[in-house]
């Protein structure tokens, strides 16, 4: 007689996997006002009819295709066309790169932005989080534009080779 699997804890696997899901609809383009009710309407979803799940890797692939389903009707309720090349090109990066939207990357990536000057800091927080051009985030740093775009390159290049260290440790 075969033995079965112990059956998945969809509560458990659903508190393991909503940082990494919300990343994954905020990458997406879920405007971040929306993806609580999005993964709220993926969540119940999932709990009114739950399907066979042998492992939390299928349960992550379920819920990453129910969430860029849901997506997808919201953007052609409002007439908005969704970019599905984007989409795709989304989804297969974010499958073949998972160390990438990991707990541990996101940890070493905020301790490698706390370790830059607040200069720097706080020139990322204007033009990523404040969407400020190129010319404005050169403005606030004293450079031409082309002057903050090696910048960002720079600082992005360190950036990167901390995260990097850190992951291999």
């Amino acid at each position: 007689m075969a033995i079965q699997p112990a059956p998945l804890d969809l509560h458990t696997c659903l508190r393991e996997q909503h940082a990494s899901l919300w990343r994954y609809v905020r990458l997406l383009g879920c405007p971040s006002a929306e993806a609580p009710d999005l993964l709220h309407d993926v969540y119940v979803e999932l709990l009114r009819r739950p399907p066979q799940l042998r492992s939390a890797g299928e349960l992550a692939t379920y819920l990453r295709k129910a969430a860029r389903h849901r997506l997808i009707d919201r953007l052609r309720s409002r007439r908005a066309a969704p970019q599905l090349a984007d989409l795709d090109t989304i989804e297969e990066a974010w499958v073949q790169e998972p160390e990438r939207h990991s707990n541990a990357f996101v940890e070493a990536l905020r301790a490698c932005v706390a370790a830059l000057t607040a200069r720097d800091r706080d020139a990322l927080e204007l033009y990523y989080r404040g969407d400020a051009s190129r010319a404005e985030l050169g403005r606030s740093l004293g450079l031409e534009e082309e002057g903050a775009k090696s910048w960002l390159r720079r600082v992005k290049q360190a950036l990167r080779q901390c995260v990097e260290g850190r992951l291999a440790r």
